[in-house]
């Protein structure tokens, strides 16, 4: 095996954006576009320094018990670093 070979099955790819971004570009249309409104909802309610429960009835940690129940093991904080942008994909 030369260098250049080692090299190459030494390098791992990049993974890109966080886990709710992959999610939104895997899922169906229908999935993807409700999970894209609800933490849209999120968002502008954080942005209006309102409740986000109380505007919407959704939060970060109801989104993240969806995901759950749908075999995708999401936590509510890695929801919410989507939501407010401080994940890797600053969506």
């Amino acid at each position: 095996m030369g260098l250049a070979e080692r090299l190459a099955s030494e390098m791992t790819p990049i993974v890109r954006g966080c886990a709710i971004g992959r999610l939104l570009d895997t899922l169906d249309t229908d999935d993807s576009r409700a999970l894209a409104s609800a933490i849209e909802n999120v968002r502008d309610a954080k942005e209006q320094g309102v409740n986000p429960q109380a505007r919407t009835g959704i939060t970060a940690t109801a989104i993240a018990r969806a995901l759950g129940a749908e075999g995708h093991d999401i936590s509510s904080y890695t929801v919410q670093n989507h939501v407010y942008g401080r994940c890797r994909c600053g969506r």
